[in-house]
This record gives C-alpha cells, structure tokens and sequence, in this order.
C-alpha cells in the first residue's frame, strides 16, 4: 500500500510544478507587457507636453511670422527615402502621419522639421531629461507632428512618430 502512494506522490509533485512553471511564465509575460506600456506611456506624455509648447510656438509665429520664433536647428525635410537624419520611418507610419493630417505622403516629405535638443526643451520649462543622450525631437509647427530619435518598439513594429504611437493598437 505504501508503494502505490510513493508513486501518486511523486506524479502529484511534478503536476504541481508544471502548473507552477506556468503561472510563471504568464506572469512573467504580463509583467514585461505592463514595464513596455509604461514605457510607451512616458514617451508619449513628453510628446504631448512638446506638442503644447510646439502649438503656442506656432501661434506665436502665425502672427509675427519672425523665424526667431521657432524653436530648435533646422529645419530638416524627410528625404525620399522616409530618412531624416539617422531615422527611417516606415511606409505605413508615413502614411499614418499624412492620413492624420490629412495631406499626401508627398506633402509630409516637404514639411519643415526642426531639431529640439534637452536645452531647448529646458528653455521652454519642460524637463532635460525627457531626452537621454544624442536623443532629439523633431517638430513639426504646422501641424503639430513630433517625431522622438530614438524608435519605440510596441507590437513587433518600430515607430517615431507621435501619430504612429498613437495608433499602435488600431
């Protein structure tokens, strides 16, 4: 009789660390899914704050027309090849953006982008360190377009534009 239980102890111990090993594992995941949405969050939440400076900026300039107006160097155009410096932007996150403007990727390939750096945000009372090291923005005034430096992986795909985080889920 003692022999039969020795058995059915020892299966019961290795089901009881399968589902164990599982829990672990979900969890796990969850938990790596939860630290990537935050992630994503505060890269937008500095977006938008830039976004709010960029709009009054652009209001400003809208009246006086002084370049002196506009923040950051620049400006820098989107190259044929959807390159702005260091970063390539996808086809589909191009046509994002140009959807959400409702322009042609065309138009979006003209637009003026100028260069915000941790000093520049500074001076307009937003946090340095929004940026970590050779991290910018790129603004667009006009239509109020961010693009972040450093591309932001969500759902196996890169993204560096606000409107494409914005749209990550759709």
């Amino acid at each position: 009789m003692l022999k039969n239980n020795k058995g059915i102890t020892t299966f019961s111990l290795i089901v009881v660390i399968a589902i164990l090993l599982i829990l672990a594992g979900v969890s796990l995941n969850s938990g790596f899914s939860v630290v990537d949405d935050m992630r994503v969050g505060r890269i937008m939440t500095n977006m938008n704050l830039v976004q709010a400076k960029i709009q009054v900026i652009q209001e400003s300039y809208s009246f006086t027309q002084d370049t002196d107006t506009l923040i950051g160097a620049g400006p820098y155009k989107i190259s044929a090849s959807n390159q702005l410096e260091n970063m390539t932007l996808s086809e589909k996150e191009m046509q994002m953006i140009a959807e959400n403007a409702e322009v042609s990727i065309a138009d979006v390939l003209n637009w003026d982008w100028y260069k915000w750096s941790g000093d520049d945000l500074e001076r307009q009372n937003l946090a340095k360190d929004m940026l970590g090291n050779n991290e910018f923005f790129y603004v667009n005034y006009e239509h109020a377009e961010i693009l972040y430096s450093h591309k932001t992986s969500k759902n196996n795909s890169d993204y560096y534009s606000m409107t494409g985080l914005k749209n990550i889920n759709k």
